[in-house]
C-alpha cells in the first residue's frame, strides 16, 4: 500500500516542497542525525527530507485571516486567523518602534521589556499585504502553532467584526 504524506514544514525546501501539498512516500530511514523521508519533490527529484517536514494527517490550510486596518498606522496590529480544521489562532503583530514606546518598566529605570508574548511577532513594516503574507510564511514553516495562541472566536468582543478583512 502506497503511503502519503503531508507536508507540513517548508523548510529550506521552498523550491522542492510545498506546505499542504501530498507526497508518496518512497522510502524513510533513520540514523544517528534523525529520521528522513524519501519523496519526489515539486522540482521532479526523489530526494531524501527531514521527517519533520512531513505529517501523516493533511496540514490544515488558511481559511481566512481578519485584521482592522486602521490599526495599522500604529504599528500594532491583531490578527485572526481561521484554519480549515475549524481552529482559530491569533497573532499580535507590531514593528520595533512600536514595541519601544510600550511596555512594562523595569524597577525605576527608563527601560521597558515584553515577556510572555507568546502570539507576538516583531515586524519591520506592516501593511495588509505584508500581514497576510507573513503569516502565511509562518504557516509554511510549521510554526504557526508556536507564533501564536488559539482562542474562540465567540470570545471575541462586541463590536468587532469577523469581517474587517478577509483574505
Amino acid at each position: 500500500m502506497t503511503k502519503k504524506l503531508y507536508c507540513c514544514r517548508e523548510g529550506a525546501y521552498p523550491d522542492a516542497l510545498s506546505y499542504g501539498q501530498t507526497y508518496t512516500l518512497l522510502e524513510e530511514k533513520s540514523s544517528l542525525e534523525g529520521a528522513f523521508a524519501k519523496v519526489q519533490g515539486d522540482n521532479g527529484r526523489a530526494r531524501w527530507f527531514p521527517r519533520y517536514c512531513f505529517s501523516t494527517e493533511p496540514a490544515p490550510s488558511i481559511k481566512s485571516i481578519r485584521f482592522d486596518e486602521r490599526e495599522i498606522k500604529d504599528g500594532v496590529v491583531e490578527v485572526d486567523i481561521h484554519l480549515s480544521n475549524g481552529e482559530w489562532r491569533y497573532i499580535f503583530f507590531c514593528t520595533p518602534q512600536a514595541l519601544a514606546r510600550s511596555g512594562e518598566q523595569l524597577g525605576q529605570r527608563k527601560v521597558t521589556f515584553h515577556y510572555g508574548n507568546q502570539g507576538m511577532v516583531v515586524i519591520s513594516e506592516i501593511d495588509g499585504d505584508i500581514l497576510r503574507e507573513a503569516v502565511q510564511h509562518i504557516l509554511s514553516q510549521g510554526e504557526l502553532f508556536n507564533s501564536s495562541r488559539g482562542f474562540c472566536p465567540e470570545m471575541v468582543g462586541e463590536g468587532e467584526s469577523p469581517e474587517l478583512s478577509n483574505q
